[in-house]
Parts: C-alpha cells; sequence; structure tokens
C-alpha cells in the first residue's frame, strides 16, 4: 500500500537539491523515486505550500546512529596469546605487532599473511629464534611469526571471517587451543623444493574490516571512533611474570552487529581421536660443538599423532555451528650427543 507523508517547503527545497532521488526528514531514512513526485514537488514550492508526496517505504541499509557514525569502528572478536618478550623470539613477534598494527581488508577481497608481512629476513629486522621446521625446534629467522599469524587465525574464527588458506603445525602448541593455530612460512630463492604456508583469509561482509595487533590490551580505548565492546577470548594459560599478551582485535566499520546480528555467546569445543598414520620415532645426532662423549641432551620431546575437529556454536536466534579439521602429525624424541660419542655407547635414552 502506498503511504504518504507531509513534507514542509524547506524538506522538499532540500530535496529537490539531491536531484535523481528524493529523501524524506532523515529520521525515516525512506527514499523514493522522483519520477510520479516532481509534479507534487513543484506545486509545493510556494512558502505557504504544503502537499502529501506518494511513496513506498524501502528498509534503509543503515539506522540514523550508524549513518551517524559511518566511520566508526566496532570491535566484533579479540584473541589474546602470552609470550616472552624479552628474548629473540619476543622481539620477533613485537615487530611484527607493528607491521599489523592496522590492516585493512575491503568487503569481499582476500588477505594474505604473507604479502602482507614479506619475507622475513635479517635486512628486515628479524632475528633468530626457535621454529618447527619439518617437525623439529630449530633456530630460523622470524622464528614467532606462527604465533602471529595463530591468533589472528583464533580472532578471524571467532570474527566468521572466511577462512580461504590455513595449514596447523605439526604438533600441538602450548600457547594457543589445538585447532586454532596456523603456521607460516615462506621460501628463500634457493630453498629448492620448499612448500610455503600462508593465513589466507577473506571478508564475507558489506562493510570493511580491520584487524589491530598488538602487545597491549586495550590500545584503543582513548580512541573516541572505537566502541571498546568486545568478546576477546583467552588462550590456553595466562601471562607470567616474564610475558606479555599479543592481542588481535577485529573490527568492522559503520555497523553495528551486536544488537541484531552478533552472537551472545560463542561456545569453543575439540574432539580428539587418534592418528592414523606412523607413531613418534626415537633420534639423536652428533653436536658439531661438544666433543665429549658422554654429553648428552634430550632436544626434543616425543608426541602422539591426533586429529582434532574444532567447533564454534554460535549462539544466534537461530544457532548456527563452524567446524573444521587439524591434523597434528607425532612428534619424534631428538637427542644430542657429544661428537666423540663411541658407536658402541648406545642410545642416549637408555642406561
Amino acid at each position: 500500500m502506498v503511504e504518504k507523508f507531509k513534507v514542509n517547503r524547506l524538506d522538499l527545497a532540500t530535496c529537490c537539491a539531491v536531484g535523481i532521488t528524493i529523501v524524506a526528514v532523515a529520521a525515516f531514512g525512506i527514499p523514493w523515486a522522483t519520477s510520479r513526485s516532481i509534479p507534487i514537488v513543484v506545486d509545493a514550492v510556494a512558502p505557504s505550500a504544503s502537499s502529501s508526496l506518494p511513496i513506498t517505504p524501502i528498509l534503509p541499509e543503515a539506522g540514523v546512529e550508524e549513518a551517524a557514525c559511518a566511520d566508526c569502528w566496532y570491535i566484533i572478536a579479540g584473541y589474546e596469546t602470552p609470550f616472552v618478550w624479552d628474548n629473540a623470539r619476543g622481539r620477533n613477534i613485537q615487530l611484527l605487532a607493528i607491521m599489523l598494527h592496522e590492516v585493512i581488508i575491503e568487503p569481499i577481497t582476500t588477505w594474505s599473511f604473507n604479502a602482507e608481512v614479506g619475507p622475513r629476513t635479517k635486512e628486515r629486522g628479524f632475528e633468530d629464534a626457535p621454529t618447527i621446521f619439518m617437525g623439529v625446534m630449530t633456530p630460523d629467522v622470524g622464528g614467532g611469526s606462527c604465533q602471529v599469524s595463530s591468533t589472528i587465525h583464533a580472532a578471524a574464527r571467532w570474527a566468521e571471517l572466511k577462512v580461504l588458506l590455513r595449514a596447523p603445525h605439526s604438533r600441538i602448541l602450548p600457547y594457543i587451543d589445538p585447532g586454532l593455530d596456523a603456521t607460516v612460512a615462506t621460501c628463500p630463492a634457493d630453498a629448492g623444493s620448499c612448500v610455503p604456508a600462508d593465513l589466507m583469509l577473506s571478508n564475507p561482509y558489506s562493510h570493511r574490516i580491520r584487524i589491530w595487533v598488538s602487545v597491549t590490551r586495550n590500545p584503543y580505548e582513548n580512541d573516541p571512533h572505537t566502541d571498546v565492546w568486545y568478546p576477546t577470548m583467552t588462550s590456553l594459560k595466562a601471562a607470567k611474570k616474564n610475558e606479555r599478551m599479543l592481542d588481535v582485535q577485529i573490527a568492522i566499520q559503520g555497523v553495528d552487529l551486536r544488537s541484531n546480528h552478533w552472537p551472545t555467546g560463542v561456545v569453543p569445543t575439540n574432539t580428539f581421536t587418534g592418528y592414523d598414520g606412523d607413531q613418534p620415532e626415537k633420534k639423536f645426532h652428533k653436536s658439531s660443538a661438544i666433543r665429549t662423549g658422554s654429553y648428552k641432551k634430550l632436544l626434543q620431546s616425543s608426541h602422539v599423532g591426533t586429529n582434532v575437529l574444532t567447533c564454534l556454536q554460535f549462539n544466534y536466534e537461530v544457532p548456527k555451528k563452524e567446524c573444521w579439521k587439524s591434523h597434528y602429525k607425532p612428534v619424534d624424541e631428538v637427542w644430542e650427543v657429544g661428537f666423540d660419542r663411541l658407536e658402541d655407547a648406545g642410545p642416549p635414552w637408555g642406561k
């Protein structure tokens, strides 16, 4: 049914200046086509004139409050993980937090961790730090990058961004829940058969997405254009005395999803099943720096492989569940022995 609103001369003059579309008083937020309304508008231009315009109501894309804050950012999800800050790995994480302090993902576009960060090299300020390579913990330039990508991945899951590409580590990690980690790696030019690993996300919303990465909590509390409410999730353990929190928060521009789109709570669950594959082995290698034959050191403990099904239950009016799988391979037990260790000395894990 066609509805009518009384529109005074001032409103009409303002509307006519718009041209193609005439918009009623802002509080209504209802546009209508000019073709059948122009004759009435012309008749109502006189100072004392008043007329009724036939309109067909169309629901606006944004309400009055949203339109008034089109530049506001509403934080919709967050995740934080602890890390030791005063070592090479911690400095790498802090460097990445600076690089990724403010990342914008346009609507219906994709984002790549490796493309955003670029190569992790000493020339760019990265240091040698422990990282997992082919199932073994070893020093490498940029160690700690995976904690940043993992924390972003976890926050992205809560924000319901699309995860286009993600690979779990070869083992369950101590700083984040199983199923939420995301390994990243780039390959140097002379790496040969090296296969890079990346985290790629897509923004499914019709509004811009903003990712903040920092090593402090709530870095935006003094920003008048940001609503600081957000459902931050914390990893398995709280930060210790020599640790800081790596904080990732994701916001959407110009629309507050909490009122009718955002869930009242998100319930994470993990289901563990046996790993169908090889079992962990025991290995050792000789040190190039320590010659003492009696020297032995456990470098890496073994872990059995496991499959993990991770699900997030979004408590909308109609509940929604998102699930994905992670496969963690067995981790071998690795020892280091002295260079002069005799061949008949037996394995280091013996008596």
